[in-house]
């Protein structure tokens, strides 16, 4: 089979955990029927996604939240709150 999306996502999820690939089943063959749209979304949603919650722990964990200033004041957005909008991108 000549089809090179496919070569290269059938690759790339056989290296790269779960939550980056977005495969989470254990069935052969998840996401081969649009290689180019998995694609796609690996490397401009959840590769970038995964990167933000790789700075935003090593930020939390060094004493730096995640703080907003809205025109009203600026407020710390609650860890929990974070955490759970970048695991809904994920889902």
């Amino acid at each position: 089979q000549n089809n090179v999306p496919l070569r290269i996502w059938r690759g790339t999820k056989s290296v790269l955990p779960p939550i980056v690939t977005g495969v989470w089943d254990d069935e052969e063959g998840g996401g081969d029927t649009k290689p180019v749209e998995h694609l796609y979304n690996l490397v401009f949603v959840r590769m970038p996604t995964v990167g933000c919650l790789l700075v935003y722990i090593r930020n939390v964990l060094m004493g730096h939240p995640l703080v907003i200033d809205v025109g009203d004041g600026s407020f710390e957005v609650p860890t929990l709150i974070v955490l759970g909008i970048i695991l809904a991108i994920l889902r």
